[in-house]
């Protein structure tokens, strides 16, 4: 009894010592509760604002690529108000080359009866004739269109008439002469409907041919066998023919 007694003593000394750090550790506990509770809803404030943080950075980088793109489009359509700018002032230009050459040409029509007639004329008589006697025919040919109230160009040779420039360009590289009776020659030539005999004694013409159609011309002597068939072969063909020294056989 008497141990009992005493051990009885001993558990009431030792629980009030006890007692109070019990009490310390449930309020700890409690504590920490409370704080496991606020450290909790920290981390899902903080985890919805590293969301919004995200979406925000996204939303930021999306407006990056629209104002890079938009930029972008902005230079491009500044570039093409620049080319459109200098298209219309090259249009304004053009419209006045348009007006001029429009009333040339309108100017032009008037005489142009004239001209063809008098061109007609060249391509028909005067190839074997020299510069001076044309020159008489043309005369002569400018009174009878006066007589007649055809309006004409003071100049009437088909050198001024019916020359294209870069034609005659192309000719002249291949070997035609410069001076304006070769040129009235090739002209009256070109626009002949019967074939030219050409009096070609420094073989100028002959050249200027064979320049000028290299793969589509054939290049025939009379005193070939077979002259005739090959002339029928190549004008059912379309094929050019140069006859050469037709002088010299005849």
């Amino acid at each position: 009894m008497c141990q009992w007694t005493h051990a009885m003593v001993k558990f009431h000394e030792v629980n009030k010592k006890v007692e109070p750090l019990r009490q310390r550790l449930a309020v700890a506990q409690e504590d920490n509760r409370v704080f496991q509770e606020k450290l909790r809803i920290a981390q899902a404030q903080l985890e919805d604002v590293a969301r919004k943080l995200e979406k925000l950075q996204a939303d930021k980088t999306r407006a990056e690529e629209e104002m890079n793109e938009l930029e972008r489009v902005v230079q491009l359509t500044e570039i093409k108000l620049g080319r459109a700018a200098m298209l219309i002032d090259g249009l304004a230009g053009e419209k006045k080359n348009w007006t001029s050459t429009m009333q040339e040409i309108n100017e032009n029509s008037k005489y142009l009866l004239g001209d063809m007639i008098a061109a007609a004329g060249q391509i028909a008589y005067v190839g074997p004739f020299t510069t001076l006697y044309r020159n008489d025919l043309l005369n002569g040919w400018k009174n009878e269109l006066k007589n007649h109230g055809i309006l004409h160009h003071a100049q009437l040779s088909v050198y001024h008439t019916l020359q294209d420039p870069i034609v005659t360009q192309g000719w002249n590289v291949n070997g035609l002469p410069t001076d304006v009776l070769s040129v009235e020659n090739a002209i009256i030539m070109s626009n002949a409907r019967r074939w030219p005999l050409m009096i070609d004694p420094q073989n100028q013409a002959n050249k200027w041919i064979r320049q000028t159609y290299p793969e589509g011309i054939e290049v025939l002597k009379p005193s070939q066998k077979d002259v005739i068939k090959r002339i029928e072969y190549a004008v059912r063909s379309g094929r050019a023919v140069l006859l050469e020294k037709c002088w010299r056989e005849h």
